[in-house]
């Protein structure tokens, strides 16, 4: 288990007790290298371990559950169990606080622009037979939907996180740094554009058979530039900058 847990400030002065046990015991399950799924310890011998109440420790659990660290399990063979760690905590954490500063399009821009160019340049310098397949079959989903949505009212495949092509690009260039951060975006451009109200989809994605296919050519020059030209068209799309709140 590697992933890091959310930041440990509490916002404002000492962290709780809970807080503060969630992460010891996440350094202690880093430390000890267990597997996903091995049990780290059983409740009664974490209370005692740790030195405090059954409350507290319940409530610790329910912050390393959040986190997708580990999780109690029920039964002869039960105990905390290592978990998988997820994207899903820090990217909702990320979106709940960057909604809060009323992040706005021209922010969420300026950060996807960055991002995605290296993404689309990466993705043409590694990408095999098997990322270019699923680009392609995402491509073609969204022209299968555009052919047959004619009257706009229909949700496009990219609005689904696993049929997005900008989080499939991310996810070609190996780099989980970037996937995370990608998911992130995805998600406040989500938002934000559910504030502004419907915009033309089908504007935004007509670029995308001419991004797979620079990609897919192993084009670095010109996936960068088509993917820029595409982020340019999503900003108009957006429309001219005022209040999000």
């Amino acid at each position: 288990m590697s992933a890091d847990p959310p930041s440990r400030a509490d916002g404002g002065g000492s962290p709780k007790l809970a807080s503060r046990l969630a992460y010891r015991i996440y350094d202690d399950i880093a430390a000890s290298g267990l597997a996903v799924g091995e049990v780290f310890g059983s409740e009664p011998d974490l209370i005692a371990r740790y030195g405090v109440s059954r409350a507290v420790f319940r409530e610790a659990i329910r912050l390393l559950e959040h986190w997708s660290v580990a999780a109690m399990r029920k039964g002869h063979y039960g105990g905390l169990v290592v978990c998988e760690p997820t994207s899903g905590a820090v990217r909702s954490a990320a979106l709940i606080y960057l909604n809060s500063r009323k992040a706005s399009a021209g922010d969420l821009m300026a950060v996807i622009t960055e991002l995605q160019c290296y993404a689309a340049r990466r993705a043409a310098e590694v990408i095999d037979d098997d990322g270019a397949e699923r680009l392609r079959s995402i491509v073609e989903d969204e022209e299968r939907f555009r052919a047959g949505d004619r009257d706009g009212t229909q949700v496009p495949p990219g609005a689904f996180r696993e049929r997005n092509l900008h989080l499939a690009i991310a996810a070609i260039t190996g780099n989980p740094v970037l996937e995370l951060f990608d998911e992130v975006t995805f998600e406040l451009s989500r938002s934000i554009a559910r504030r502004r109200g419907a915009f033309a989809v089908a504007k935004m994605h007509r670029s995308h058979r001419e991004l797979v296919d620079a990609i897919v050519a192993r084009d670095p020059n010109a996936a960068e530039a088509v993917m820029r030209s595409h982020l340019q068209m999503i900003a108009e799309a957006y429309g001219p900058e005022s209040s999000e709140g």
